[in-house]
């Protein structure tokens, strides 16, 4: 007997042998049961929380004749169309775009036995969803009055995660103000007034799509500012000179010379008339001496005086130094 009877994986095929004796009597022999090898593929992945750019790892699973089986080489398609070759073990897929994928494995082969073999799978469903951008307006209104500049932060998540690769448009008051923001930008108003901005739209530049958002509206009032004060003139009163203090000069002790003594003329000799011859007595020479010793004394009494004037001034200057 030759020839494959069925290709169904599990179905036993019996072979029943018989002997034919010489006198044409027939003997049943041994019965031979022959069982085809069962392959399974799963196909698994863990989609929690998948989304639109994630890259996904699918893993395959081989069963032979229930026992795993590891020496085989797949085909996949997704969507109906063939997508990978002579895969083992996994493979991974991403998406861009929120989308849905069907996975089956296309064909399995035997490394060991050499072909291609019959086999069950099951069929892998994958959906990427789209991603969750929320928009978070804040500005710090401290102290804010007409005439200041406000500047206005944007930070924005992707999926709970801090995202930066994007592109916003604002509008203030309900009208369009601002296009492209990145991070942050400024106003500014001279006059006590409130605004209103919101986020009109929102483009993600990583997937090159306009994207829904959820956002705040944020409001910032400008107060007014507080009047200059006039400056008052200050009345700046004139300094009084401050008196002058002379120094009294020190005195000064000028030395007074004693007067020096006046000699007394010698007497005049009158001649007498002819006729007449009268006389004068010339003093004698007691009357000489008494005049020129009376000279000398006036003399050291003088000089002792300028002596001792010029002593006592002398030590008055001593002293004041």
């Amino acid at each position: 007997m030759t020839g494959k009877w069925s290709t169904v994986p599990g179905t036993v095929v019996s072979a029943k042998f018989y002997a034919n004796d010489t006198s044409n009597n027939w003997a049943s022999g041994s019965q031979v049961n022959f069982l085809l090898n069962t392959y399974a593929v799963i196909l698994s992945a863990n989609q929690t929380g998948l989304t639109q750019e994630d890259t996904l790892l699918i893993n395959v699973n081989v069963n032979k004749n229930g026992m795993p089986f590891s020496s085989y080489l797949i085909n996949a398609s997704k969507d109906g169309i063939l997508f990978l070759n002579n895969q083992t073990m996994s493979f991974t897929d991403k998406e861009v775009n929120a989308s849905m994928h069907t996975y089956t494995t296309a064909s399995l082969y035997d490394i060991d036995a050499g072909e291609n073999v019959t086999f069950t799978t099951n069929t892998l469903n994958v959906i990427w969803a789209k991603s969750v951008y929320n928009v978070i307006l804040s500005a710090n209104e401290t102290s804010l009055t007409q005439g200041d500049i406000v500047r206005i932060d944007l930070a924005v998540t992707k999926n709970g995660l801090f995202f930066t690769n994007y592109l916003a448009n604002l509008s203030r008051d309900g009208s369009f103000f601002f296009k492209n923001a990145t991070s942050s930008l400024n106003d500014l108003e001279t006059t006590a007034i409130g605004h209103t901005y919101n986020v009109l739209s929102l483009y993600d530049a990583a997937t090159g799509q306009t994207v829904t958002f959820s956002a705040n509206t944020l409001i910032v009032d400008w107060a007014e500012a507080a009047p200059t004060p006039t400056p008052t003139p200050t009345l700046t009163p004139t300094p009084s000179p401050a008196p002058t203090i002379t120094p009294s000069t020190k005195p000064t002790t000028t030395p007074t010379s004693s007067p020096k003594p006046t000699p007394t003329p010698s007497p005049t000799t009158t001649p007498s008339p002819k006729p007449t011859t009268t006389v004068t007595p010339s003093p004698n020479s007691n009357q000489v001496e008494l005049p020129t010793a009376a000279l000398i004394c006036i003399a050291v009494v003088a000089i002792r005086g300028v002596v001792v004037t010029l002593l006592l001034f002398t030590r008055k200057l001593k002293i004041k130094k």
